[in-house]
């Protein structure tokens, strides 16, 4: 739960391990290099659908069709929603094929709103997943993604990308447990994907990764906006 305003943080946290694979024939040095980026290159949106509310106006009969332009615009590889009820979910699941869907309700199975994450089929393959109810505190998610970024205490870090609606901004008690501030030292600690944060929607990660850029994604038909959050649009490069 979010410490500030009792709101709930609404999260979705995922480790990557990733296989690189060379492609036959001949590349001088900067097309090789360009290649190898291209490959550990993954673009990151985060994103509060709104659920499905009949009092909230445009109606989701209207932002569905505007979601799915979207996404098909932009094209990220891993989408960490929020809020989805199963009918919102399933409807974005059918119409973006190119996507496998995980998750659940926040009461376990299909009710309530889902923290549903969005990957795509061609790119990348489950190897686990789980749920977990947060705490009164945030600290809970740091806890887990200490004991999950390493297969051993000898290995290297795995890249992790905690996104998700955390219901406050930069510089609340709530950031600075997971981020820190001017006077941290804490190894632990995640690195926002825009300096000094911005909003309450945030991606955060940790490990040898390198943001390439960041946006806040002002997509709208005539004004009319397919939510009341404005998608995190991020380009991630991982390094060797």
């Amino acid at each position: 739960m979010n410490v500030l305003n009792n709101q709930p943080t609404k999260t979705v946290l995922f480790i990557l391990t990733f296989l690189l694979f060379s492609l036959p024939g001949i590349l001088n040095a900067q097309q090789e290099k360009t290649k190898n980026e291209d490959s550990r290159t993954i673009n990151l949106m985060c994103y509060n659908l709104k659920f499905a509310s009949p009092d909230y106006k445009p109606s989701w009969e209207v932002r569905r069709e505007m979601q799915v332009d979207m996404i098909r615009k932009y094209s990220p590889d891993i989408i960490g929603t929020q809020e989805g009820l199963k009918e919102q979910v399933d409807y974005l699941m059918d119409h973006l094929p190119e996507y496998i869907v995980v998750g659940e309700g926040r009461k376990g199975g299909d009710d309530d709103e889902h923290m549903a994450i969005f990957f795509k089929r061609d790119k990348f393959r489950l190897r686990e997943m789980g749920s977990f109810q947060l705490s009164e505190t945030p600290k809970i998610i740091m806890e887990r993604i200490n004991s999950l970024n390493r297969f051993g205490v000898w290995t290297k870090e795995r890249p992790v990308f905690l996104m998700g609606d955390f219901n406050s901004k930069p510089g609340s008690d709530v950031y600075k447990k997971f981020v820190g501030d001017e006077n941290s030292d804490d190894a632990d600690l995640l690195d926002d994907s825009v300096e000094g944060g911005l909003g309450i929607d945030w991606i955060l990660h940790k490990g040898n990764v390198k943001v390439l850029s960041y946006e806040k994604v002002n997509y709208n038909v005539n004004g009319a906006y397919p939510s009341d959050h404005k998608p995190v649009f991020v380009k991630i490069l991982i390094n060797k």
